[in-house]
């Protein structure tokens, strides 16, 4: 939640925390495009005139409070900033299976970026 509401300094404390807790990075990149592909979907069906009742039936455990957040999660990241922090959570993946780099570095790099994008 912290990436979509843009709130770097948060993101970078969790993914730190969850990196030196003993989480693979690999994993967490995983975590975070999972949860971007889900907010992605949520914008994609509201930018071609869904509701938020579309969103509900296509994922029934959003409801009240949850859908709300999606909802507004979706709207306030923005389709274009979606599309962008997919690319570049893939070449955070390439970076953490092909170079030496340490994993704090890319995860660091990838959540400035994340929450920096524009929309």
């Amino acid at each position: 939640e912290a990436i979509f509401r843009k709130d770097a300094s948060t993101a970078l404390r969790i993914s730190k925390t969850l990196l030196s807790d003993g989480t693979n990075l690999i994993a967490l990149l995983r975590q975070i495009r999972s949860q971007f592909q889900t907010e992605f979907q949520v914008c994609s069906l509201l930018s071609t005139g869904g509701s938020a009742q579309d969103v509900a039936q296509q994922f029934p455990y959003m409801k009240g409070q949850i859908l709300e957040r999606h909802l507004q999660m979706a709207q306030g990241y923005g389709m274009s900033a979606f599309k962008k922090g997919l690319l570049k959570i893939d070449e955070a993946e390439l970076l953490a299976k092909n170079s030496m780099i340490d994993p704090d570095l890319i995860a660091e790099r990838l959540i400035t970026a994340l929450t920096q994008v524009k929309t």
